[in-house]
């Protein structure tokens, strides 16, 4: 494109010159010919000035006039017309006077007009009865009250060929002229259109979006100052483009890293933009899809519309269908450049929040009902001990008894309760140190070397001797000891408990096994629940809170790892899993 308009501005360039040239060509035989004409006008009025004073020296005659006629044609190479008033041709310098009768009527040529109306008259033409241009000039004459017109005619030859000779050294110093401002005007050209160059061809890589291309231009002058602008435009854009996509990259970054579900819809309601979040939950896999046909929610397709149409934040909870999980959606308004609208579909999934809510009014229940009865018994005692004074020391000791055992328990279900608050407290720090498992295993076995002997349960520890773990003991050992707690209360007299450990590729497990009744397959996905228990009576009956194995979970999930239960064959078991690559072995 540049090199067109170079092309174009040179023929322009070339156009001025030759226009130039032609304008002092046509000024130069213009003013020749302007020159020459009245030279030549003024010898043909030298002429008639010197017949008319012929003429009256001698006596007018017709042999006079065509004597003075043929005379002045071979003296001077003149043309002598007399012409009378009537515009009849009387003699003639190139025409014999035979044949002067038949010489066509000159009334109506201009200088013969002009003579007769203004007394002279001149014009230039190409004369018909000699085949020549000629320059006439005429002026009338008064011989014995006739009118005589003397017309004297030069040939226009000689201001042709000086015409002629004009023109050809015009041409010589046109062509040498023509060469030197072709090949300067170039040179020139190349040169000033050289920056130019330079600064259009960045404006293209700056028009595609290259802001790293930088204009370099030697010497001064507007170009140059124009070629730093638009350097300096450039590094702006550059950075300012740099940080865009930098930004771009980071929003880009959090939109798919969040944990909510967003998408971006424009004002017809068709998505252009989801973050995975969106898609896994809504299994959406394109684009261009309108998003009444993902919510499958009549609240929240009303609460899209509603923001579409009103332009305004709208909140609304709804059920999704396909999984039936609690969800509030929030549509909100984006205002763009062009001051059109799009809208960010904010999706929270409120399930978890219902499922703790419920969990906590579960747990308040249960732990109300939980120290409502031990208290109920407590108060019992005391008000039969404080009615009765004639109770009988057995009476008495029954009822203290009583008391303490409750007090016990209200006692154990606190203790287990400050347990559950310091494993979900947010100061709870884990301080790892290697630990051998075997020993470690064997030393808490020894909290209950008690219980194990009056219950006649047989332990034992089939621990890999040279296994150790990096863990946190404190933590282990709320797991470990609960563990252990659970296996005694519920195992049968004579029973046993038995601890081993399995490897399988990248994970370390294990097994806390009882001869404990059997947990039924509907209670083994609720037992590490706070205050489940498979049997009430029982559990109370061993003093059982009903947050051991919760105390379990918890702690075990804090150190990285999970923990399940299972019942067959007599045999119930407790698997703990650990990650084995970042505890090590």
């Amino acid at each position: 494109m540049f090199k067109v308009f170079k092309n174009k501005v040179f023929v322009i360039y070339l156009f001025l010159i030759f226009t130039s040239f032609a304008l002092l060509d046509y000024s130069i035989i213009l003013n020749i010919k302007k020159e020459n004409i009245s030279h030549n006008k003024k010898i043909a009025e030298i002429y008639v000035n010197t017949i008319e004073s012929l003429i009256d020296r001698e006596k007018y005659s017709q042999k006079l006039i065509q004597t003075l006629s043929k005379e002045y044609l071979s003296k001077f190479g003149a043309r002598i017309t007399f012409i009378d008033s009537k515009g009849k041709v009387l003699a003639d310098s190139q025409i014999p006077q035979k044949k002067i009768e038949y010489v066509e009527n000159h009334i109506r040529r201009p200088e013969v007009k002009n003579a007769i109306e203004y007394g002279e008259g001149f014009s230039l033409r190409h004369s018909k009865t000699i085949g020549k241009d000629l320059l006439y000039y005429s002026r009338i004459k008064k011989i014995n009250g006739e009118n005589l017109i003397i017309r004297a005619s030069l040939p226009l030859k000689d201001i042709n060929a000086e015409i002629y000779a004009a023109r050809k050294k015009i041409s010589t110093y046109f062509l040498f002229f023509l060469f030197i401002s072709v090949t300067a005007g170039w040179a020139i050209f190349k040169k000033a259109f050289s920056p130019l160059g330079k600064i259009i061809y960045a404006s293209k890589l700056y028009a595609s979006g290259d802001f790293s291309h930088r204009i370099k231009i030697e010497g001064k002058g507007e170009l140059k100052k124009l070629s730093e602008t638009l350097n300096y435009m450039a590094e702006n854009l550059e950075r300012q483009l740099f940080e865009l996509k930098l930004t771009n990259s980071q929003l880009s970054m959090i939109f798919e890293n969040i944990k909510e579900s967003l998408a971006l819809i424009d004002s017809r309601g068709f998505i252009e933009k989801f973050n995975k979040q969106f898609s896994d939950t809504f299994k959406l896999n394109s684009q261009d899809i309108k998003i009444s046909d993902i919510l499958k929610s009549g609240d929240a397709i009303d609460a899209v519309i509603s923001a579409i149409k009103e332009k305004k934040r709208v909140d609304k909870n709804f059920v999704y269908i396909d999984n039936g999980k609690n969800y509030e959606i929030s549509i909100i308004p984006i205002t763009m450049i062009n001051d059109t609208y799009k809208y960010l579909l904010v999706v929270y999934d409120v399930d978890e929040d219902k499922k703790l809510e419920t969990i906590k009014k579960d747990f308040i229940a249960n732990l109300s009902h939980e120290i409502k009865t031990p208290l109920t018994a407590i108060k019992t005692s005391l008000e039969t001990i404080m009615s009765d004074k004639n109770i009988t020391k057995e009476d008495l000791s029954i009822f203290l008894l009583a008391i303490d055992k409750n007090v016990s328990r209200i006692e154990s279900i606190s203790r287990d309760i400050i347990s559950l608050n310091y494993l979900e407290s947010d100061m709870l720090k884990i301080k790892k140190e290697k630990i051998n498992l075997f020993s470690y295993t064997s030393s808490i076995s020894e909290s209950f070397r008690a219980s194990l002997i009056s219950s006649e349960i047989n332990f034992s520890n089939e621990i890999d001797k040279s296994l150790f773990i990096e863990s946190d003991m404190d933590i282990l050992e709320k797991a470990f000891f609960n563990l252990f707690d659970n296996a005694i209360k519920f195992n049968m007299k004579g029973g046993f408990i038995r601890t081993r450990n399995l490897k399988e590729e990248n994970t370390l497990k294990i097994f806390f096994e009882n001869s404990g009744p059997e947990i039924p397959e509907e209670s083994l996905s609720r037992i590490f629940e706070r205050f489940y228990t498979v049997n009430k009576s029982r559990s109370r009956l061993k003093g059982g809170t009903g947050l051991g194995l919760s105390i379990v979970k918890h702690a075990v999930e804090i150190l990285g790892g999970t923990v399940r239960a299972e019942s067959s064959d007599g045999v119930n078991s407790f698997i703990i899993s650990f990650p084995q690559s970042p505890r090590g072995t």
